[in-house]
């Protein structure tokens, strides 16, 4: 598919000046779309050049359109309609007439939002807690979603292969699960259907997200922006140029993929020595109980270790199972793996596979490896950044026939063996790279995403957009303060509403607890998420430091973070507050002799400690600048702050740390306090 995409971008750049010969509309709208209710519904596409077009939205049994609009085709065959606002409703069909007709059917207004980010945006409902469960019960015909593909490009794209589904277990293992648990809270809420519109890539720095205009400002970018723009043009002029470019980045990109997946696939004294055999000596192996990743085992050689493990277990199966087909699952891998049945690969996931570590492992055996009850089942698995191993739930974990039924769970001890050691020079790269564009474009390269995963589907109607970014920018805060907003005030533009609401999901609490306060990149990372959302109008925040896993940067708990948005989207969205639908934020504070007084917009709440007792988390500094843990205490809507070896403070900080777990300020709902400072000493550029 990658392949096709950068031949279709090659083949409109190199006949656009050709007239579109038929009726044509960019795949955000076909079967089962949601369209945004009591807005007017802007409707685009393409035909022959001064070609009229008809817009309507009609009832089923009703011959009169409920809606409709008329339009006439620009000299370039482009054209736009807007259909007049309408209220929640449906199914209708949306029919399009321009010398051809298009009709779509089961169409729907009601609620919709874009959903961007990086990996916790895109993380999907298949990987978070209660998984099983989830899935089973999320049957929803009026929640919908379209999940547009990883796509990079140098300039602004028209359309994406993309369609919308509706939930059901069959569908939403793939949504994103942020944006899932926050369209599942909607629907109950409003009782109207809601679309998703999610557009995220794991790994992804702001800058790709962003239009052009809005990074004029950073010389750095400027500079980029300028070379894509060059190359872009020298291209267009010279189309064999441009194939034979193409043809190179192609080869560049499957060189890449080939030495990312050499890690799963290369030699190794374990395959040398064929590990993976039922007679195979495992009397110097370990044990291990599986599901967990191997930095969490409590094995001290695997704590900080990226390479190869080996993992074995015998399994005993029903004597009726002998020599029939059987399906092994194992959950998610984190990252690559091959794995074998009795010596037989039975399986392999590797670097080409998108997100290869959150992907669930279920493979065939085949019946003539099932000889007999006794089963070995071996993983070799391979990790390249982080945490790696056998990760999922011990649910995911089972063998049974392949037509289901009766399973054996696989969750438990497991023989392990360390084969060995990769020397990493850098973190994984952003993301599994995607095919590079036309002009050299990547998912790293700043408006690459913006023009190939938000343009398309702009200015499609929505009520907003919720955002889970920030990890690939958390040493770089200052910059970021000023980013953010203008990737804010970019997406207004595009959608022509100054005031779209734009929920923000503050950087969950990550890496160990430190046990003296100091400086955090990821503390100003929040911080500068925090100052968006209190100086920009219809922002939001849904700050996460309580649920958070110190041993992995995607926290399973996307449930709570989806309702926290959305109880910010029902109060500054939909007008329908709920008493402290956020946690407090910081107002001001004051010096009232050796102590801090410090205020909290509390949303209708008040202050509460987590677990009761005194509030935990503060910490102060004097002219020295060194930090020290601070007592305090709630009078009223008030905190007080101090510290007697600190007897004159001139700065003031809460939950100032990567992992701030010791922070228990909340409301009376239970939401937690956004960390925040008094003082301005960046230690990030």
């Amino acid at each position: 598919m990658k392949r096709i995409f950068l031949s279709v971008v090659l083949l409109v750049l190199m006949t656009s000046s050709v007239a579109v010969a038929e009726l044509v509309l960019p795949a955000v709208f076909s079967d089962h779309m949601v369209l945004q209710r009591e807005r007017p519904v802007p409707v685009w596409g393409k035909a022959d050049a001064d070609q009229a077009v008809t817009v309507q939205l009609m009832e089923a049994d009703n011959p009169r359109p409920l809606a409709q609009a008329f339009t006439v085709a620009d000299v370039a065959g482009h054209w736009r309609a807007e259909l007049p606002a309408q209220a929640a409703g449906g199914p209708y069909r949306l029919v399009v007439r321009g010398g051809d007709e298009i009709v779509l059917e089961d169409v729907y207004l009601g609620e919709v939002w874009l959903c961007s980010g990086q990996s916790n945006m895109e993380w999907p409902v298949r990987l978070t807690k209660n998984a099983a469960a989830e899935i089973a019960g999320s049957a929803d015909p009026l929640l919908r979603h379209f999940d547009v593909p990883r796509t990079v490009a140098g300039e602004p794209q028209w359309d994406t292969d993309a369609s919308w589904t509706m939930a059901s277990p069959e569908t939403v293992p793939g949504y994103t699960a942020v944006g899932y648990y926050f369209a599942r809270q909607l629907r109950n809420r409003l009782g109207v259907a809601v679309g998703l519109v999610n557009s995220s890539w794991g790994g992804t720095r702001i800058e790709p997200w962003m239009p052009p205009r809005m990074l004029t400002a950073y010389p750095d970018v400027a500079a980029d922006l300028e070379l894509l723009e060059e190359r872009l043009a020298a291209y267009k002029a010279d189309p064999s140029a441009a194939e034979a470019m193409a043809e190179a980045m192609r080869s560049a990109y499957e060189a890449e993929v080939s030495e990312r997946q050499g890690l799963a696939t290369r030699g190794g004294v374990g395959l040398e020595q064929r590990w993976m055999e039922p007679g195979h000596d495992v009397s110097g192996w370990g044990t291990m109980s599986l599901p967990v990743a191997w930095e969490r085992a409590g094995v001290e050689a695997l704590e900080a270790y990226n390479g190869v493990v080996w993992f074995r277990r015998e399994v005993t199966i029903p004597d009726a199972w002998v020599g029939r087909e059987l399906a092994l699952n194992l959950g998610p891998i984190d990252d690559v793996d091959s794995t074998y049945v009795n010596g037989e690969l039975v399986g392999t996931t590797d670097f080409s596979t998108r997100n290869s570590w959150t992907v669930d492992r279920r493979y065939a055996v085949s019946g003539d490896v099932v000889t007999n009850t006794t089963l070995t089942v071996v993983v070799r698995v391979g990790d390249w950044y982080g945490d790696g191993g056998i990760s999922g739930e011990s649910s995911q974990m089972w063998l049974s026939l392949e037509e289901g039924g009766e399973k054996v769970s696989l969750a438990g001890p497991w023989l392990y063996q360390k084969e060995e050691t990769v020397v990493i020079g850098q973190e994984r790269p952003a993301a599994p790279p995607g095919e590079p564009s036309l002009g050299g474009a990547t998912a790293r390269t700043p408006t690459a995403l913006y023009n190939g995963m938000i343009c398309p589907v702009k200015p499609y109607g929505i009520r907003g957009a919720i955002w889970y970014q920030g990890e690939s920018n958390a040493s770089e805060a200052t910059r970021y303060r000023s980013l953010m907003p203008g990737l804010i005030e970019g997406w207004r533009g595009d959608w022509n509403d100054a005031e779209m609401p734009f929920g923000i999901v503050q950087l969950a609490n990550f890496m160990r607890e430190r046990e003296t306060p100091g400086d955090s990149a990821w503390a100003e990372l929040r911080d500068a998420q925090l100052h968006t959302a209190k100086t920009m109008e219809k922002v939001g925040l849904a700050v996460t430091i309580d649920i958070g896993e110190a041993n992995d940067i995607h926290p399973r708990n996307k449930q709570d973070v989806g309702a926290r948005l959305a109880s910010w989207a029902m109060a500054e969205a939909y007008g329908q507050p709920g008493a402290g639908y956020s946690g407090p934020m910081f107002a001001k504070a004051f010096r009232q002799d050796s102590r801090f007084v410090v205020t909290f917009d509390l949303f209708g709440s008040q202050l509460a400690v987590r677990g009761g007792g005194k509030p935990v988390g503060f910490a102060v500094a004097g002219e020295d600048r060194v930090w020290h843990r601070a007592e305090a205490r709630i009078e009223g809507d008030r905190v007080e702050v101090w510290c007697d070896a600190v007897p004159e403070p001139v700065a003031l900080r809460y939950g100032w740390a990567d992992n701030p777990t010791r922070a228990n300020l909340v409301n009376a709902q239970g939401l937690p306090a956004s960390p925040f400072r008094t003082d301005d000493w960046n230690t990030t550029k």
